[in-house]
């Protein structure tokens, strides 16, 4: 683990009966950096970020965060310890307001840095405060579901394909909060499929494949990497 590596993913299995979804998965995200993970349905992307989470044990392998093995504990443990995320599927308490959804989510905070009414503002949803989370739209929702994920008050933040489903006004809306945060201090691991969003939020990018890393640099440069290239265009 580097010197300066928040997060270190060393040596990561996973299986599910017969089927291996990870294979020895290495990895390292440095403070304040930005690192997208890449990869066709079934790489095992969001496994891995489960993993990381806390949502799913390792078959093998380590996890490393801040220094110390944080391998197999559990997602609240991981929220105090300083690690949250995105779903690609927001899930908000749709019966609840806008407002109570982050404050939810603030009641589990490892300490109070952030306030209800600054996230809101933040994530230009101060008007929708007082609407039913249920009733917003998907830009809407990936967003409060970013707001309930800052609510903790992140070190790392894992983000699941928030760009999914948004139009181009909003992706660049998204880009605009991810890069906000990163100047404030908050690492990511960025798993996404659209490649024009990534580059615009990350430095480098991890492709993988079959549960296994094939690529790591910049996102250009695995453009052209005969590897990469054979895995999304089949040669």
């Amino acid at each position: 683990m580097s010197s300066d590596a928040l997060l270190s993913v060393v040596g990561v299995e996973k299986s599910f009966g017969g089927f291996q979804a990870l294979r020895g998965v290495n990895l390292e995200v440095s403070k304040g950096g930005a690192l997208g993970l890449v990869g066709p349905n079934g790489s095992g992307k969001t496994t891995l970020i489960n993993i990381i989470s806390g949502i799913y044990a390792p078959t093998a392998g380590k996890v490393r965060f801040g220094g110390q093995d944080v391998t197999g504990r559990l997602p609240h443990q991981m929220s105090h310890l300083g690690v949250n995320r995105t779903f690609q599927v927001p899930k908000p308490f749709g019966s609840l307001t806008v407002r109570q959804n982050v404050e939810v989510a603030l009641g589990h905070s490892r300490r109070s840095g952030r306030k209800t009414d600054d996230i809101l503002a933040f994530l230009d949803l101060a008007e929708l405060a007082d609407r039913e989370a249920g009733s917003l739209n998907t830009a809407q929702q990936k967003l409060l579901d970013l707001g309930r994920a800052l609510a903790t008050d992140p070190q790392l933040l894992l983000v699941d394909e928030l760009g999914a489903g948004l139009s181009p006004a909003d992706l660049d809306l998204v880009a605009e909060k991810l890069n906000a945060l990163r100047r404030d201090g908050i690492t990511m691991l960025v798993v996404e499929h659209l490649m024009g969003f990534l580059g615009k939020v990350t430095d480098d990018v991890v492709v993988m494949n079959a549960g296994a890393e094939i690529f790591f640099g910049k996102l250009e440069a695995a453009a052209q990497d005969p590897k990469v290239v054979e895995v999304f265009l089949g040669g």
